[in-house]
């Protein structure tokens, strides 16, 4: 799950170099900006990580901590496949698994 996660966020990194000003800001079709749902994804990630223990996480956590990961890529995922519907026709290369619910 962890590597998941990561692939998330390293599609956050290579969107954002892709997006210009307007395109990260600017409502489409009465949806939420594409800079909103990218924040929104990654406020997740920000407020899981700020309530993490600074300890080892004990074992009976383990599946906890499982699970949270899980809901991280699962959120992350539904907002990417909207960004994906957003940004079509804008000329943008993505990943072809943005938006796309990743393999374990």
């Amino acid at each position: 799950m962890i590597r998941a996660n990561d692939r998330c966020l390293e599609q956050v990194l290579t969107l954002l170099d892709a997006l210009d000003d307007a395109q990260y800001a600017n409502r489409r079709a009465g949806w939420s900006p594409v800079g909103a749902q990218l924040r929104h994804a990654v406020e997740h990630y920000q407020s899981y990580l700020s309530d993490l223990p600074e300890r080892a996480i004990p074992n009976w956590a383990a599946s906890s901590v499982d699970r949270e990961l899980k809901v991280l890529v699962s959120h992350s995922v539904h907002h990417f496949a909207l960004i994906r519907l957003l940004i079509a026709g804008d000329g943008i290369i993505l990943d072809p698994d943005f938006g796309i619910a990743l393999r374990p």
